[in-house]
């Protein structure tokens, strides 16, 4: 998701460093929940051959 950059800094750097460390922690989180998401569906699976 790009925002437009509407506010001034005096140091573009700045704004730059924040808009890096948002984008890193979005992604972290992405793969965490993929994560936990194949993770949950392995686990389901695995139950359903033991049940069977």
């Amino acid at each position: 998701m790009e925002y437009k950059k509407d506010i001034s800094f005096k140091n573009d750097n700045l704004y730059d460093n924040i808009k890096t460390t948002l984008s890193r922690a979005r992604e972290k989180v992405s793969k965490a929940v993929n994560f936990a998401i194949v993770d949950a569906y392995w686990n389901i699976g695995r139950m359903i051959v033991e049940e069977e």
